[in-house]
């Protein structure tokens, strides 16, 4: 799994796993393996987000639907990360992976991941 494998190749630890989710199910991939950090879905579906605030393990917000082609998954990181720092219980220096699907539910999904420091 991509997220373990990279919790164990760091030597930094990373303090929490943002997930970008259309669809949820890259928060429940990553929910099954009971990671021992915080894990945020940031999900553009309401109905996404009640169900998975009703799994344990995961914190899930509102964001605008995006496409990381379109928007860019940098330009979205730090709008969430802005916005969001308190509820994300981020302070300046926290190491965050992000990781995100593309084409979420099709033949052509694939993921991807990134890792991003708090700076202010």
């Amino acid at each position: 799994m991509i997220a373990q494998t990279v919790l164990d190749l760091r030597t930094d630890p990373i303090d929490l796993v943002l997930c970008l989710s259309n669809e949820g199910k890259m928060s429940r991939i990553l929910n099954k393996y009971k990671l021992p950090i915080p894990l945020v879905s940031a999900c553009p579906d309401s109905k996404v987000i009640k169900q998975l605030n009703l799994l344990n393990g995961i914190i899930a917000i509102k964001v605008p639907r995006f496409d990381s082609k379109v928007l860019g998954a940098d330009h979205l990181i730090k709008i969430l990360l802005k916005t969001y720092k308190e509820i994300l219980h981020c302070e300046v220096g926290h190491l965050i992976i992000v990781v995100w699907s593309d084409h979420e539910g099709t033949e052509h999904e694939h993921h991807s991941y990134t890792f991003a420091r708090i700076k202010e």
